[in-house]
């Protein structure tokens, strides 16, 4: 056991060796940051780019209503088609990391959805083409989805697994505050 605060608080091991992380005391553990930081800043930079749809789609609709005349609705559809998507797709796509590992799904994943978000500047006023767009750029999204990256994080941090979670996961914010004022 080890003070902390003036108080008593004790690591209790299970005896399959795991640590019991209900009544475990607070631990950081350096060699864990030192070794698993580079999957931390991949994971905030790919949730980071997971979210970038969503965040930039606000600046897209007003030169696309003019440009095209197409409704607000219309426009945002393509978050519809994701989100949709996502009630077949992301259980899969967790399948697939599980079966053939998180970095390989998000080196197949960041690729595909970088080229389908790059394509929606393709558009060129047939509402059904924005539309296959988006269904293009939600495959992609499905497989750079936060699950993704938090597995990767799950299976390298152990003592330091909330702390490498909480960063990988601001990546959302981050994206709210960079990307809107990029994409203007």
């Amino acid at each position: 056991s080890s003070q902390l605060s003036g108080t008593t608080a004790q690591k209790v091991v299970r005896t399959d060796g795991e640590r019991d992380l209900t009544t475990a005391a607070p631990h950081f553990d350096r060699q864990e940051w030192r070794q698993g930081w580079p999957v931390v800043a991949a994971s905030l930079a790919g949730i980071t780019l997971c979210s970038a749809h969503g965040y930039t789609i606000g600046v897209m609709i007003g030169p696309l209503e003019q440009a095209f005349g197409w409704s607000r609705a219309s426009i945002t559809g393509g978050l519809l088609i994701i989100s949709l998507l996502a009630i077949v797709a992301a259980p899969l796509a967790g399948r697939l990391a599980d079966t053939f590992g998180p970095r390989r799904v998000a080196l197949a994943g960041v690729p595909l959805f970088c080229l389908a978000f790059g394509m929606l500047a393709l558009a060129n006023g047939n509402i059904w083409g924005w539309w296959g767009l988006w269904f293009l750029l939600g495959l992609g999204n499905m497989l750079i989805l936060p699950t993704i990256w938090t597995s990767a994080i799950n299976s390298r941090f152990d003592a330091n697994r909330g702390k490498a979670l909480a960063f990988a996961l601001s990546g959302t914010g981050l994206a709210a505050f960079i990307l809107p004022p990029v994409a203007t």
